[in-house]
């Protein structure tokens, strides 16, 4: 894969975008002058990968779809306090 600016031939840091390339649309964002959403839509930058450490993901790798859901958590919760 390579940046979503045309012309770049780099490899894509965040968003789809090369490190140069993240710079400029992170200013423009900070500026007020585009936001992340419109830049998606627009197909100029991609949505954020969610970031979860090696540890993490070891522990998520290890729950089922169907009890990672926050509500089931909620209702664990309680019963790790009681111990």
């Amino acid at each position: 894969m390579k940046c979503l600016y045309p012309p770049c031939t780099k490899e894509p840091k965040s968003r789809g975008l090369c490190a140069n390339h993240l710079v400029v649309a992170r200013k423009l964002v900070a500026s007020k002058k585009l936001s992340w959403a419109n830049l998606e839509a627009i197909g100029k930058a991609l949505k954020p990968k969610p970031k979860i450490g090696p540890v993490e993901a070891w522990f998520m790798s290890t729950i089922p779809n169907a009890i990672s859901t926050n509500s089931n958590l909620e209702t664990e919760k309680g019963s790790d306090e009681s111990n």
